[in-house]
């Protein structure tokens, strides 16, 4: 990302930095837009933006954003432990949201189906547009059209997991009528 774009994304939320800009002369001026860079980064990843765009955008290569990843878990696990210490349990439950959202790279709006095996931030998305948000709506969707969307053995795996027993019939043989004799 070019000096300019990430001056002007800073520009944009000014109001949310918790110290100061040090001066374009100082020693730490160079870390401090790093550190602007990095918090980009996390953004962009946290509205699922795909690999390509890291690296084109923030130059960040698919290992850097594993490394990356690792250390903001870390270290919102530490926030979580030191929230639950002194008995914050709203900010416990944000920073545990955003934990899941930095793990997957996903908007807020894909965290119920997330919780499912087999579900990553592409399958969730792919539901969440055909209008399937959240557990609820899994259980509520055919199996056929869950498997238009997600592929069978998925399908059936995810409707296994919301407590639907689905009876498989075996190659071969049909239920309903064979004929118009047969009926």
């Amino acid at each position: 990302m070019v000096k300019e774009t990430i001056q002007e994304e800073l520009v944009k939320r000014y109001n949310l930095l918790l110290e100061k800009e040090p001066e374009a002369y100082d020693l730490e001026y160079p870390e401090f837009m790093d550190s602007i860079k990095t918090a980009l980064f996390f953004e962009a990843w946290i509205n699922e933006c795909d690999e390509d765009y890291l690296l084109e955008n923030y130059d960040i290569r698919p290992g850097e954003i594993k490394a990356k990843l690792e250390t903001a878990d870390w270290l919102l696990y530490a926030s979580a432990e030191l929230a639950k210490i002194c008995n914050h349990r709203a900010l416990n439950q944000e920073i545990n949201k955003v934990r899941i959202r930095i793990k997957h790279g996903i908007k807020e709006e894909l965290l119920p189906l997330i919780k499912l095996k087999g579900v990553g931030r592409i399958r969730a998305r792919k539901l969440f547009q055909q209008g399937i948000k959240d557990l609820k709506d899994i259980k509520t969707i055919d199996l056929t059209s869950l498997s238009q969307i997600l592929g069978k053995t998925i399908a059936l795996d995810i409707k296994k997991q919301v407590g639907e027993e689905i009876k498989e019939i075996p190659k071969g043989t049909r239920i309903g009528q064979l004929s118009i004799e047969k009926f």
